[in-house]
């Protein structure tokens, strides 16, 4: 049954993924001129130009022909009045001077044509991306946060990644790709996971889920996969109808021609999911203190951020001085509020900017009194650079405890008139709690106080209380008021202080350390590294890339078989249509129409061979690049899940440059491989073809061709040169920002809560401006080669048909010859300005894959230093609590325990064997942890249980016991104590190690030790502990 139950449910979930994924990707179409808003008027006037520019370039070519189509005229003319004995050699080589003098300035007017075309439309695509980026963090800073309830965060990192570089070709030099949509659809929920798993990269080691992470992640990466390859296959086949097309086009054409010549010589919206709050009505007098308490999910949180407008109510009315908010404008309102949360939130900078955060102007002296005033001062001047200290991303390198003071100081230096707390002393230890009580009591002096409190210990002296119950005020008054009703707010104190309550002792929810502040360490705290010089990687080869598609080579065989027989088709029809121009001189009518019903017939097959090859083509490097694309980010995911926790404390790797890399590195190599392969293989062939071509038939006239070809190298390693730099630079911005970008939008309360949305647009904007001045260089460089690409078979075709004329004149060359051999290596002009074209996608191609290489093979080490730790002999089965001020290395041992960190000296063992000779796997597997902070995964709620387990899928019975065991199985969470009890009933009959700030939660257990400066200080009982009056005796007074 259980069996059968857990394959519906993975059917089901299937099923709901689809319907999602759909209702995800449907999006409303924009016209493409739409694309084009986030144009300034310079802009606009630089596009007029560039497509000015480009039609003038696409008249030269029918112009150009004509001029051709001209000269063949002369040579059967001079060739019907040779046979005649009636040439005139002077005219015949006028004509030739002058089409090549009129041919040259064609190629010259077509050059400047093409260069402001390309580099303008660049320039300009350029600058809107620019624009685009930083309207788009802006828009999703600026969205109400219901749209952040309905989405995830890690679709930002794709869309600022691989979309927006898809947008940049669009309204660049290359049409938008329509049928990028569904692709792109399945790579963002990719990039989803990667970011929700990368956040929470110490709860998925802790649960040994790197493999079940590693398996999500690749389902829609093969949905990706799939509708690339769909997408390559109807590439190729429009191209192979074109072709044919083209070539039956031909045969009709040379048909039809003839004839005529033989017989006539001419907002989302947001839903409303549940109400939370009923009826509530309350009031607060300026400079008032009111605490909210009541269970959780009573609806105290609610009441916050209804002030702070992170949502607005359905019915009824939130006023401050009797306007309602909606009327106010949210950045005055949120600029007038500070607010604490229950879970801090630092952004990855230095203690000092996490705390100006609070008001941009703030000076050193006052974040000193600020961090002062909040009991953060003292900590942070011990710390490796002081305020200077770089703090990890979300704070990783800090403990809880010091997070939360720095996040009192960031509120209490914008000196606010209004101040929240939602339980804003909640992860502090009892002495430090006392101490930044007092100073909160102090800050809220004169100005309104809004507590949103589970300790009723800290609320007692506020002058007004409400009690919530299912989202109701129940109750309210003074704290004696209410003690004397002896109703919930009573029954509340009882549970929270059950021994005595005159004691006054807190009970409640046992607290632990956070997953995101486990690498706490006050005096010996790891500081994340800086970015150097080590960033700088060697370059790899293009041929070491195509050794990345090692696995798809019978693809890649046929794709190239096909691309060189495409390139093969162009000379070849070249050869077929000198032979039909050469018979034009034929006076039998008869003999002509027999030459010219079997090169239709040619053509066609053509036609036909180029359609099937283009077909081929197509799916086959679709194929191997849809393959490779996935193995790439599957490789690179794969390879972060098995880093060591101290690479992910690094300021270079934080979640956003992560994801940014696994979007971004292999959205340029995917652009370096597939078609674009093709493409260059056909441009190869093609010109490899019409030299031999013009050897055979004309070999003077291929030397003056080869003669070019020194130019044609130059051009192209330029442009190889620039794109190189260019695409370096491209990176370091794109990951720098785009790190920026995430910890903004993952943080998005925070940040709107502070009022900085705009300064950390700044910020992004300032990390890309380096990479804006690189690409507008890059992009004339770029328009420079495509015009010089374009315009230098004129001037080669220019000079071989000038030079051919001499021939025919001097040496009697017949000019069927001079005809394959100048049409050969003009057709071939056409693939190989196509190869030229994709040069730069090439470059950025080499160079993300030599950052991927890069990332693949380095080795992951645990090398990163703990705090010291003397610990006790701990027996199997008993339960063991770590107690201690924070930052004193209570979650280090933890960590230890984990394998986040090795020791520097001596060893953890479990059960005598040193953890450092187990595997991750292994050591993590015999452990379960619950931090602070929860981290549940975009699982459904039976799957995040059974995430405990990754050795098996658990039953769906087993998984309603666990359920049950956890007191969670009705989902009814309403007393602290409710919470305690489940945390008893898991620890029953196991090896239990618990980190606590309440003492009262682990008087039972069978060893308590006190954790000083890094070190255990004392060890004992709950009782043997009090009778030596020393440290625990001191924690355990202050508790009172």
């Amino acid at each position: 049954m259980g069996h059968r139950h857990s394959k519906n449910t993975k059917k089901k979930k299937d099923i709901k993924e689809k319907k999602e994924v759909k209702s995800k990707s449907v999006a409303p179409s924009i016209s493409y001129f739409t694309l084009y808003r986030f144009s300034t008027k310079l802009d606009k006037f630089l596009i007029s130009i560039s497509i000015l520019a480009s039609l003038v370039a696409g008249v030269t070519l029918p112009y150009a022909i004509t001029l051709v189509a001209n000269v063949f005229q002369n040579m059967i003319t001079y060739d019907k009045a040779v046979q005649a004995g009636t040439q005139d050699d002077e005219l015949f080589l006028s004509q030739m001077h002058e089409f090549g003098v009129t041919y040259s300035c064609v190629g010259v007017l077509l050059f400047i044509c093409v260069y402001l075309g390309s580099a303008l439309m660049n320039v300009t695509a350029i600058n809107q991306v620019f624009k685009i980026r930083e309207e788009y963090l802006t828009a999703a800073l600026n969205q109400d946060f219901a749209y952040f309830d309905k989405n995830q965060t890690g679709d930002f990192a794709s869309k600022m990644a691989d979309d927006v570089i898809k947008l940049e070709e669009g309204i660049g030099d290359k049409i938008a790709d329509r049928l990028y949509k569904k692709e792109a659809a399945e790579t963002g929920r990719a990039s989803s996971i990667a970011q929700e798993v990368l956040s929470s990269i110490r709860t998925v080691y802790s649960f040994n889920g790197q493999k079940k992470e590693l398996e999500r992640y690749k389902k829609p990466l093969a949905a990706a996969k799939k509708v690339y390859i769909q997408k390559e296959f109807f590439t190729g086949l429009s191209m192979a109808f074109l072709f044919f097309c083209i070539f039956c086009s031909y045969a009709l054409s040379f048909y039809f021609g003839i004839y005529l010549v033989i017989n006539d010589p001419e907002n989302y919206n947001a839903d409303v999911m549940f109400s939370v709050l009923k009826g509530v009505s309350l009031t607060v007098k300026r400079g008032q203190s009111v605490a909210l308490v009541g269970h959780s999910g009573s609806g105290k949180s609610t009441i916050i951020q209804l002030i702070s407008r992170y949502y607005d109510v359905v019915s009824g009315s939130v006023c401050v001085d009797n306007i309602d908010v909606r009327e106010l404008s949210v950045r005055w309102l949120r600029s007038q509020i500070g607010l604490v949360r229950q879970e801090p939130v630092l952004f990855n900078n230095t203690v000092r900017e996490n705390i100006r955060y609070g008001r941009e102007d703030a000076t050193d002296a006052e974040i000193q009194a600020a961090a002062e005033q909040a009991n953060a001062h003292f900590f942070i001047i011990k710390l490796p650079k002081g305020y200077d200290t770089l703090v990890g991303e979300r704070g990783a390198s800090l403990s809880g405890g010091q997070k939360q003071r720095i996040a009192i100081a960031r509120a209490l230096v914008r000196k606010p008139r209004l101040l929240l707390l939602d339980e804003a002393t909640s992860a502090l230890d009892t002495a430090s709690e006392a101490k930044v009580q007092l100073a909160l009591d102090k800050a809220a002096e004169g100005r309104t106080t809004l507590v949103v409190a589970h300790r009723l210990s800290t609320i007692r002296h506020v002058g007004l209380i409400y009690v919530f119950q299912d989202g109701e005020v129940v109750e309210s008054g003074t704290h004696e008021e209410l003690m004397a009703n002896k109703g919930h707010y009573y029954e509340m104190v009882s549970i929270q202080e059950p021994d005595n309550l005159a004691a006054r002792e807190e009970q409640t929810v046992l607290r632990e350390e956070s997953g995101a502040s486990e690498a706490s360490k006050e005096e010996q705290m790891v500081e994340p590294l800086e970015e150097d010089d080590s960033d700088k990687v060697p370059h790899i080869s293009f041929w070491r890339v195509l050794a990345m598609k090692s696995q798809e080579w019978k693809w890649l065989l046929a794709g190239t078989l096909c691309s060189i027989v495409i390139g093969f088709s162009m000379p070849l029809f070249i050869l077929v249509f000198g032979d039909l121009f050469g018979s034009m001189s034929e006076s039998d009518p008869n003999k002509l129409m027999d030459k010219v019903k079997k090169v239709s017939v040619i053509c066609i097959l053509i036609g036909i061979l180029m359609g099937t090859s283009n077909l081929i083509e197509a799916i086959s490097f679709g194929i191997a690049g849809a393959h490779l694309t996935e193995r790439l980010r599957t490789q690179m995911f794969e390879h972060l899940l098995q880093q060591h926790i101290g690479f992910f404390d690094e300021r270079r790797n934080s979640t956003g440059a992560l994801c940014a890399k696994l979007s971004a590195e292999a959205a340029y190599v995917q652009g370096a491989t597939g078609q674009r392969i093709g493409t260059c293989l056909q441009g190869i062939g093609s010109v490899g073809l019409a030299l031999v071509l013009a050897m055979l038939f004309e070999y003077r006239l291929g030397l003056v061709a080869l003669c070019f070809l020194p130019l044609i190298i130059f051009v192209v390693v330029q442009q190889i040169k620039a794109t190189r730099r260019e695409s370096y630079g491209n990176a370091k911005a794109l990951e720098s920002s785009t790190k920026i970008a995430i910890e903004a939008v993952s943080n998005v309360r925070t940040v709107v809560c502070l009022g900085r949305e705009r300064m950390f647009v700044r910020e992004y904007v300032k990390q890309l401006a380096p990479a804006l001045a690189d690409a507008k260089r890059a992009a004339h460089c770029r328009g420079l080669v495509n015009g010089l690409s374009r315009s230098i078979f004129n001037f080669i075709n220019a000079a071989s048909l000038t030079y051919g004329g001499h021939l025919i004149v001097s040496e009697g060359v017949a000019y069927k010859n001079i005809l394959i051999t100048t049409q050969s290596l003009q057709m071939a002009s056409g693939q190989a300005q196509n190869a030229f074209t994709f040069t730069p996608e090439f470059e950025k191609g080499v160079s993300a894959a030599t950052r991927i290489t890069v990332l693949l093979e380095s080795k992951p080490e645990i090398s990163d230093p703990a705090t010291p730790l003397v610990s006790p002999f701990i027996k199997r089965g008993k339960t063991i609590a770590l107690v201690g001020r924070s930052g004193c290395g209570k979650s280090t041992v933890i960590q230890l325990l984990q394998r986040y960190y090795d020791p520097d000296s001596g060893a953890v063992c479990l059960d005598g064997i040193p953890l450092s000779g187990l595997t991750m796997s292994e050591a993590r597997a015999c452990f379960g942890l619950v931090s602070q902070e929860p981290v549940l995964f975009d699982y459904s709620i039976e799957e995040n249980i059974a995430y405990g387990d990754y050795m098996r899928s658990p039953t769906h019975q087993e998984v309603i016991d666990a359920a049950k065991q956890a007191n969670i199985h009705n989902f009814i969470v309403s007393l602290p104590q409710v919470v305690q009890e489940a945390l008893d009933a898991a620890t029953a009959g196991r090896t239990c190690i618990t980190i606590a700030h309440r003492l009262s939660t682990i008087r039972d257990a069978d060893l308590i030790c006190v954790v000083n400066k890094g070190r255990v200080a004392e060890a004992g009982t709950h009782q043997q502990l009090l009778d030596l009056k020393g440290l625990y005796y001191d924690l355990h007074v202050n508790a009172k």
